[in-house]
C-alpha cells in the first residue's frame, strides 16, 4: 500500500501548482493500492476552506477519489509512539 500525503494531492488536483506535473507523474506511477488518512481529509478540507472554495468537504472527497486513494484506518497514537523511537 502506498500512502498519498496532502501535498501530493494538492499538487495533483491544482493545475496551477508549481509541482503539478511532478505530482501527475508520481501518482501515475504508483501501484493501484493507494491510501490516505483522516488527517489528510481534515487537512484538505481546511486548505480548501481557507482558500474560500465552496463546499470544501465535497472537494476534499473528490480530490481523494481522483487520485484513486482509499481512507486507511490509522491509529495515530501508535504512529507517534513509533516515530518517537527514531528520535
Amino acid at each position: 500500500m502506498t500512502y498519498i500525503d496532502t501535498n501530493v494531492i494538492i499538487s495533483f488536483v491544482d493545475e496551477k501548482d508549481p509541482n503539478h506535473e511532478k505530482a501527475l507523474r508520481l501518482v501515475n506511477k504508483l501501484s493501484k493500492d493507494r491510501a490516505t488518512s483522516m488527517l489528510t481529509l481534515v487537512e484538505l478540507a481546511s486548505i480548501y476552506s481557507q482558500a474560500g472554495l465552496e463546499k470544501p468537504l465535497a472537494l476534499t472527497l473528490y480530490s481523494i477519489e481522483v487520485v484513486n486513494a482509499g481512507i486507511a484506518d490509522v491509529d495515530f497514537n501508535n504512529v507517534l509512539k513509533t516515530a518517537f523511537t527514531y528520535v
